[in-house]
């Protein structure tokens, strides 16, 4: 379960939920409104959520979210240095509203499968009487 960030914190924060689970050794990157790299992040384990924070983020920027792609250079304790994340599919853009920012879709969870509502009407009853058991 992803550690979220505290609401009393100084500086900007974002907990990035992929929809799905990503393998081990999957770049993710935040990206800023030009493209370039915020952070990049290389996890030795499967992952579904990222949670990053930083002064780096500021209120009313545009970010991007990318998975995959290729990372050249150094990487140190899964972060990779900086300009070092090439080309990877973009997942989503969000902008930065308030200290402790929550952007994708949860993959599953408790209550509904998937977590999704269930969508259209209720099916009919099956005709006919009860079995008696």
């Amino acid at each position: 379960m992803a550690q979220g960030i505290g609401t009393d914190s100084t500086q900007y924060g974002v907990s990035i939920n992929l929809g799905s689970t990503c393998q081990a050794g999957t770049a993710v990157a935040i990206l800023d409104a030009n493209g370039n790299q915020v952070v990049a992040i290389v996890p030795d384990k499967e992952y579904s959520n990222v949670v990053y924070s930083s002064p780096a983020l500021q209120q009313g920027a545009d970010y991007g979210v990318s998975v995959g792609g290729t990372v050249t250079g150094p990487v140190h304790d899964s972060i990779v240095g900086n300009g070092n994340y090439h080309a990877g599919t973009s997942l989503t853009q969000f902008t930065m509203s308030s200290i402790v920012q929550t952007v994708g879709t949860a993959a599953g969870g408790m209550g509904m499968p998937f977590g999704r509502t269930p969508t259209g009407s209720r099916p009919d009853k099956p005709a006919g009487q009860r079995p008696t058991w």
